[in-house]
């Protein structure tokens, strides 16, 4: 042991130095002495938050990729609101917009006492483009449209839709965009050749029954005489939790001018429609 610390003293043992790192804590709080009330004020305390947030992100070669505020009001829960981009981002304005589109659709209902600022950190995103390669537009861009649309339209209002497990007809919920990759070899399925055309909402119609068929339509002011009709279709649902519907489907076709069309019956308000037109 003694020679070896003699041989450390004079520089002739080999030996690693292995620095020890400080964990990466992405997170701020600030106790306010006044409440604050309007949001330019506290946008004007989050903004060096998230500045120190993001300079320890970026030291250690992160982007953020999603962004929690938390609010202590005063006489009322704690209040939280959360922030995710398109993509892992090193832009403190990006973040610090959607932060301000996000808070005007949804003000906290009380005044605030305390402030904290979480974020998750992420590899930042890098993609090299080909030279004749078409051009996008920046995922920044649109998140920012977006996040207008969501405080302009409403949460649920924007988004992809999404078909819903049920039988009821155009019935669907709004997600997040999800862009579909195909794989590699794979190619899109062909559309079919006949399409229905739906109308929203559902145009009204006059039906005359023959033996129980539709036969004659009286639409958009004019008489329609039917050559053939297909139906019915039966289909039901939501019985179960007070919501229940029920409806009569045929495919008809008019003679003149040859087309073909889906009548709807619905059988609780006992009312005909011209549900859509085929392509």
């Amino acid at each position: 042991m003694e020679k070896r610390l003699q041989r450390l003293a004079r520089g002739m043992e080999d030996h690693l130095l292995v620095p020890e790192e400080a964990d990466l804590v992405l997170s701020e709080t600030a106790a306010l002495d006044t409440p604050l009330v309007l949001l330019d004020s506290l946008l004007f305390v989050v903004s060096p938050m998230l500045e120190r947030i993001m300079c320890r992100a970026i030291e250690r070669a992160y982007a953020l990729r999603s962004l929690t505020l938390g609010l202590q009001l005063d006489k009322a829960p704690a209040y939280e609101r959360h922030i995710r981009p398109a993509i892992a981002t090193q832009s403190r304005e990006l973040l610090l917009k959607l932060l301000n589109l996000d808070l005007q659709t949804h003000p906290p209902q009380a005044a605030i006492l305390g402030v904290t600022l979480t974020a998750e950190a992420a590899r930042p995103q890098t993609a090299q483009r080909g030279l004749f390669q078409a051009q996008f537009p920046e995922p920044d861009k649109l998140d920012i449209l977006l996040a207008r649309l969501r405080s302009i339209a409403g949460d649920h209002n924007v988004g992809a839709a999404e078909l819903c497990n049920s039988h009821r007809d155009d019935e669907v919920t709004m997600t997040a965009f999800r862009p579909s990759v195909l794989a590699v070899g794979s190619s899109p399925s062909k559309p079919s050749c006949l399409a229905l055309r739906r109308f929203r909402p559902a145009q009204p119609v006059r039906v005359s029954l023959k033996n129980g068929m539709p036969s004659l339509l009286f639409w958009q002011g004019g008489r329609l005489d039917l050559a053939e009709v297909k139906g019915p279709w039966q289909s039901s649902g939501y019985w179960w939790d007070g919501r229940r519907w029920e409806a009569d489907e045929w495919d008809a076709v008019v003679m003149q001018p040859l087309y073909a069309l889906r009548l709807r019956y619905e059988r609780a308000p006992k009312a005909w429609t011209v549900a859509g037109v085929y392509d």
